[in-house]
């Protein structure tokens, strides 16, 4: 019986199903552009670190350096994509516990159990897509 009323709530909401999948999806393709841009932001600052460092081993003033129009900013760039994944992927995160819960029917306990993490965590991440949708003034996961 219980294996018949899962199959009828997967039938009939089958599109919601999808549509939610979908922007799942989406979503986790964000996380994905987020750490491509990470990860070019990590490789721009080590090749500055590379070159601060030959510059120090040189018999240059570190003036000259700056000079030559050495910068910081790949710092403040790698922090700026720093937080740009950590957003995305927090927003997949809970995307992810918001499509096992409503379309699913998971419940928050289950899904806590599941990913070994407490009830409490679990539902921050469910409510983090309400947080984000208010902010983006939509209704989309």
């Amino acid at each position: 019986m219980e294996a018949d009323e899962e199959g009828e709530r997967w039938a009939a909401s089958f599109e919601e199903v999808e549509k939610a999948r979908e922007r799942l999806v989406d979503s986790f393709e964000e996380v994905e552009a987020a750490r491509r841009a990470l990860m070019a932001a990590l490789d721009d600052m080590g090749r500055q670190n590379r070159r601060f460092v030959e510059h120090l081993r040189g018999v240059q003033p570190l003036v000259r350096l700056y000079d030559d129009g050495w910068t910081i900013d790949e710092r403040d760039n790698l922090f700026a994509a720093m937080a740009t994944f950590d957003r995305a992927f927090s927003r997949a995160r809970g995307a992810t516990v918001r499509l096992l819960v409503d379309q699913e029917g998971v419940s928050l306990s289950e899904v806590a159990r599941m990913i070994g993490r407490s009830r409490q965590f679990v539902t921050r991440l469910y409510r983090t897509v309400d947080i984000d949708d208010a902010d983006a003034g939509s209704d989309a996961l």
